[in-house]
């Protein structure tokens, strides 16, 4: 996969919040995503199922990541060690 890549994840597992980004299970991988709306994620609890649909993008730096994404410092770490992250424009409850 590269960047600029669409993808659906489907019925993926948040595993964490910060800031206006989730981490979710896919299989054995973890894979950030940053929602279209940061809102909707005071409407989702660790351990919910979603769908999601975006495109793959190019990590950011630690440091630019906590201040594009209001990341704690260890989360944007863990981004910034990561190919891509998922940039959505579409994230629903799974059914």
């Amino acid at each position: 996969m590269t960047a600029g890549t669409n993808v659906r994840l489907e019925n993926v597992v948040v595993r964490a919040k910060s800031g206006n980004v989730v981490r979710v299970r896919y299989g054995k991988h973890e894979i950030f995503v940053s929602p279209p709306d940061p809102a909707k994620l005071d409407f989702i609890a660790v351990g919910a199922k979603i769908n999601v649909q975006g495109t793959l993008r190019r990590t950011p730096s630690a440091p630019k990541a906590r201040l594009q994404y209001a990341m704690h410092t260890g989360e944007a770490r863990r981004l910034a060690r990561t190919r891509f992250y998922v940039d959505a424009w579409a994230l629903t409850a799974a059914n």
